[in-house]
């Protein structure tokens, strides 16, 4: 006879997603990340006089001091919000920033580092953290894709499918770009497009660092060059393909549920990844398990793969035993797939 499936109907979906998911790490350190506690708190915090003065501001209501600074960029409500700390307090108020500040203070943080802030707004920023799905294949996306502003996930960056972006700083080392006047013209023309301005470090989960570059979408740079060059030489300009340019211009950002206040960061499941170590090398379930692996879910999607996957249902039955599910679990899943690279590069693009 065969036996019942086991049922999980009463056990707290957050358990669940703790034992059995994990956070891929790598995946945050393959595109731009910007760790720094120091600021990230100065972020988070109004001032510490909630009596403090606007000055000749006090006299307007609270609700249109919100709507002028729904109305500036993200760069120009931060130097407002730096004037004093009555206006500390007037932005740290506002409901979007607050909930940005609390739980996507390193995006808000990458976003002022590579300039992209004075594109955008608080809303624009807010709009996008309630928003759960990739912009482009409709899954769960945990990042955001800086030049456009729009919610992706990892692989849609990975293989190219968010509009594509150049490199302002490749195309002068070719011998056949033929306008030297527009190369000298670009400094004064990134002020009309939006322009990541992205750090140097490590991309795409590898030893090869990436020097710093000005990063924009192809549609607008050719929007910018046509006066000089024309729009069919524009789209033939010589860049450098690199594949981890993209991944230069997101950087994370988890979903803000707005109906439960909850927020959510992509999850993967530890049995797939178990079941992943364990098959045979280059054999179809190797294949098969790999793609599970890779995967990355939604807390609903993963409850609802839970209920389907053995090996998730064999790591939370071993945690209800007396056996350390932490010794039990892969290595990978303890580190969250982030293995820090070496600090040696041997070369540079």
């Amino acid at each position: 006879m065969a036996s019942n499936p086991p049922s999980f109907d009463g056990i707290p979906e957050e358990n669940i997603i703790r034992v059995t998911s994990y956070h891929r790490r790598d995946l945050d350190h393959a595109v731009l990340l910007i760790e720094h506690k120091q600021i990230l708190g100065s972020i988070r915090q109004p001032s510490r006089d909630p009596l403090a003065s606007l000055g000749p501001l006090q006299v307007l209501p609270a609700e249109l001091l919100h709507e002028v600074c729904f109305l500036l960029d993200i760069q120009s409500l931060f130097r407002f919000r730096q004037v004093s700390r009555g206006t500390r307090n007037v932005v740290s108020s506002i409901r979007a920033y607050q909930k940005t500040a609390e739980h996507a203070p390193h995006t808000l943080r990458a976003i002022l580092h590579t300039k992209i802030a004075s594109w955008f707004t608080i809303r624009d920023l807010f709009q996008v953290l309630h928003t759960r799905d990739c912009s482009c294949c409709g899954a769960f996306g945990g990042f955001i894709f800086l030049p456009t502003f729009l919610r992706c996930c990892f692989w849609c960056v990975k293989e190219g499918k968010m509009p594509a972006v150049v490199s302002l700083d490749d195309v002068s080392y070719d011998n056949r770009w033929k306008s030297p006047d527009f190369l000298n013209s670009i400094p004064n023309l990134l002020d009309s497009i939006p322009t990541v301005r992205a750090k140097h470090g490590f991309y795409e989960r590898c030893q090869i660092g990436a020097r710093a570059r000005r990063i924009v979408t192809m549609d607008d740079f050719i929007r910018l060059s046509e006066p000089w060059i024309g729009k069919k030489a524009a789209r033939k300009a010589p860049f450098k393909e690199l594949e981890f340019l993209p991944l230069m211009a997101t950087t994370t950002l988890p979903h803000l549920d707005l109906a439960s206040g909850k927020i959510q960061n992509v999850v993967s499941c530890s049995g797939c990844r178990l079941r992943l170590e364990q098959a045979p090398k280059e054999s179809t379930e190797e294949i098969d398990a790999r793609t599970l692996s890779e995967k990355c879910y939604s807390h609903d999607e993963f409850i609802a793969h839970f209920r389907q996957c053995h090996e998730a249902q064999k790591v939370w039955s071993l945690s209800r035993t007396d056996v350390d599910i932490a010794a039990k679990k892969s290595d990978f899943v303890r580190q969250g797939g982030y293995y820090p690279p070496r600090p040696i590069m041997r070369k540079t693009y």
